[in-house]
């Protein structure tokens, strides 16, 4: 239930669900990493911006409780981070991708992604190096790029503080074609 009330249409019933993690726990029932997992990511998809700051809340209670975190939770949460209303909180992201390795955990290309979004995010203009070093390091460990990675690279690219940094992001652009990675509405107004 809190999964699909993290997936709701118009974004996700983060205080319902909330509520009804706090009336699960209440009634006996020990939250495991899906349900916590689970409302994370309703925490980043919350309607105008995420919840970030429950994100971080519920990763520690989760943390206090010996529940370990897996790549879903970190995913969910690093893009919580880059979903942040006002701008995304970038630095939080790479903390937490840091100790996500530290604990074990294996990025995948969603969490990748999720950090590329977040540097593309920044307040005050994007992380744009951060982002180009992330995505020469995905494609290092042989992780496959998708649609959503390229136009947040592309993205952090146009939002380059100073002025965008327009022919990078026409390479990457470039590439995307090259690769066969298909290329949408969202990818051409970023670059535009």
């Amino acid at each position: 239930l809190i999964s699909a009330m993290a997936k709701a249409s118009g974004g996700s019933e983060w205080d319902r669900a909330l509520q009804l993690f706090a009336e699960m726990k209440q009634e006996g029932v020990e939250p495991d990493d899906r349900m916590y997992s689970a409302l994370i990511s309703a925490m980043a998809n919350a309607p105008g911006g995420s919840e970030w700051e429950w994100a971080v809340q519920l990763l520690a209670e989760m943390k206090q409780g010996e529940i370990e975190p897996n790549d879903k939770t970190y995913n969910s949460f690093i893009s919580a981070m880059a979903k942040a209303p006002g701008g995304s909180q970038w630095g939080r992201a790479l903390h937490f991708f840091a100790e996500m390795k530290r604990d074990g955990v294996e990025p995948t290309d969603g969490t990748y992604s999720a950090l590329i979004s977040a540097m593309a995010n920044a307040s005050g203009g994007s992380q744009w190096e951060i982002a180009l070093q992330l995505f020469e390091k995905m494609k290092k460990e042989e992780m496959e790029p998708d649609d959503v990675t390229y136009t947040s690279l592309i993205s952090a690219m146009a939002n380059a503080p100073g002025g965008s940094q327009w022919e990078r992001a026409l390479h990457f652009f470039a590439e995307m074609k090259r690769e066969g990675v298909e290329r949408n509405e969202i990818t051409y107004s970023s670059l535009i």
